[in-house]
């Protein structure tokens, strides 16, 4: 006959569930750390995916007024507010560069020394940059008979983060040819 000594058994068994439980418990703080919200830099594709040509129906479809929060979002903003400017992209433009700063570190990047930005913004408030380059002309006031081929070259955008306020934009030398 083939007895069973259950308090082994029983034992055995609470063991068993208090291994289970440590491991869940591991994975438990695994998952959740993994959820937690990590910095966007973390992800290599997040940081570029802003780069991607913008459908034209999202640049139109995009409202503005509201607060600009992510590099893709500055950039269907700008493409938007571009849109607004006499500056008319003759083509697609490439996203060259796209960075949350202070309205003093984006003016220095930008504007040439002397010029200034008018608008009711502190030096220190949150601002996007956007450095778009392209094929564009710039519209005259009054219809031409020959419009102007463009040329190719690089225009910035500058937008409150909060997306009130004075927005302004421009031609610059593009980056890559400093």
């Amino acid at each position: 006959m083939f007895t069973i000594n259950t308090h082994l058994v029983s034992c055995a068994l609470v063991r068993g569930a208090k291994a289970v439980g440590v491991i869940f418990c591991i994975l438990c703080v695994l998952i959740i750390a993994e959820c937690v919200d990590q910095p966007k830099s973390a992800s290599p594709t997040a940081d570029l995916r802003y780069r991607t040509p913008i459908p034209d129906a999202t640049v139109q479809a995009y409202v503005p007024g509201g607060y600009i929060s992510d590099h893709l979002e500055a950039v269907i903003a700008g493409e938007q507010f571009l849109k607004t400017t006499r500056m008319v992209s003759l083509q697609p433009p490439a996203t060259l560069f796209a960075e949350r700063m202070t309205l003093t570190e984006a003016k220095e990047k930008t504007l040439p020394s002397g010029q200034s930005f008018d608008g009711p913004l502190s030096e220190d408030a949150p601002v996007w940059l956007v450095i778009y380059k392209g094929l564009w002309r710039i519209e005259p006031p009054f219809p031409e008979e020959t419009p102007d081929p463009g040329e190719i070259g690089c225009v910035f955008t500058i937008m409150p983060e909060n997306g009130i306020g004075v927005r302004t934009a421009g031609t610059i030398k593009c980056p890559e040819e400093e």
